[in-house]
């Protein structure tokens, strides 16, 4: 927490920490509000003249501050932010059936903005009841395991960044799979599982 240094740094000065507890904590974040839950603390912030307020709990407080340092910026949250969108141990925790993370919609937004504004864009973007992983090689090859987590069948393409790969394999299906420039299309059942084999040269 800003201190002993780190106040200079973030732009700010703790004033108090608590536990919300069970209770959803309200956040206006460019003029949108949302809730944020599971977080196990919530700081409130005095801020420094060259401080910016990001997002503010309900009563007005700063609850995410920006602050220029050195040749970038800092960021501080007192909500805990990827704990709200992720408040389980495992992957398989997270995800309930109906393709949904456990209420983390509004701290994921936050987080995704702030990671952009910095220059990060996720290498997958998925359909909303999809969650997908790439493992990739030193030989340009790829793994890509796909997981329908909605009890419908979802039809839909897995976008890759600056997708380098012209041929896929559907490893469980033991057939060609659809790949485009904006990356590899899919149809899956309900809870099912897809795992390709992406290579960066035709068949």
């Amino acid at each position: 927490m800003p201190g002993g240094g780190f106040a200079e740094i973030f732009g700010c000065r703790e004033d108090d920490i608590a536990s919300p507890g069970d209770a959803p904590v309200s956040l206006i974040w460019n003029d949108a509000k949302g809730s944020v839950e599971k977080s196990h603390f919530q700081a409130c912030w005095t801020p420094g003249e060259d401080a910016e307020t990001i997002a503010t709990y309900d009563d007005g407080r700063p609850a995410v501050l920006s602050h220029r340092w050195g040749r970038g910026r800092t960021v501080i949250s007192g909500l805990n932010l990827g704990m709200s969108h992720a408040p389980r141990e495992g992957l398989g925790d997270d995800v309930r059936n109906g393709g949904t993370a456990s209420s983390g919609a509004f701290a994921k937004r936050i987080v995704l903005s702030l990671a952009r504004e910095a220059g990060v864009e996720p290498p997958l973007e998925a359909p909303a009841s999809v969650v997908a992983s790439l493992l990739k090689g030193d030989d340009g090859q790829a793994i890509l395991i796909a997981i329908n987590t909605a009890s419908e069948r979802m039809t839909g393409v897995i976008r890759i960044a600056a997708n380098p790969y012209a041929h896929a394999r559907d490893l469980i299906e033991n057939r060609e799979a659809v790949i485009g420039d904006d990356g590899v299309k899919l149809s899956l059942k309900g809870h099912q599982t897809g795992v390709f084999h992406l290579t960066t040269h035709p068949a």
